[in-house]
């Protein structure tokens, strides 16, 4: 089954933009991408669902709706990965599984840099709003 993860910081309030033309269950959590994925209350209930068979594609809108801390991204990717199911970011147009089923070595790149630019980037706002920028 197909399953749809959106994520809204406590400072975004709009999901509508990650909502459009899904497919199958959708799983949103409105919370700091800061916390790490399986701590999130619907991203737990994912996982779960993942674990049990019930799910083996996930879309997101970008990857940092699976997080701003670079690490948790990449083991939230690893965990799906490790039970077969396939991560497809739109924005970025990745995949983290090949057709095979084997991890894709080009996502796995591209979603290290990806991430570790959303927490740089998660961090530069947090000290520009401590500064009154």
């Amino acid at each position: 089954m197909k399953a749809t993860y959106v994520r809204v910081s406590t400072f975004e309030q709009n999901i509508s933009r990650q909502l459009k033309n899904k497919e199958g269950e959708v799983y949103w959590d409105k919370v700091s991408g800061m916390v790490a994925f399986e701590d999130r209350k619907n991203a737990s209930r994912l996982l779960a669902d993942a674990k049990e068979g019930k799910i083996d594609e996930i879309e997101v809108h970008s990857i940092d709706r699976l997080g701003r801390d670079a690490i948790n991204v990449l083991q939230t990717i690893k965990t799906f990965t490790e039970l077969g199911v396939n991560i497809i970011s739109k924005k970025e147009g990745l995949n983290t599984l090949l057709d095979n089923g084997d991890q894709n070595p080009v996502a796995k790149l591209l979603v290290s840099v990806l991430s570790t630019l959303a927490e740089i980037d998660y961090n530069n706002r947090r000290e520009a709003q401590r500064e009154g920028i």
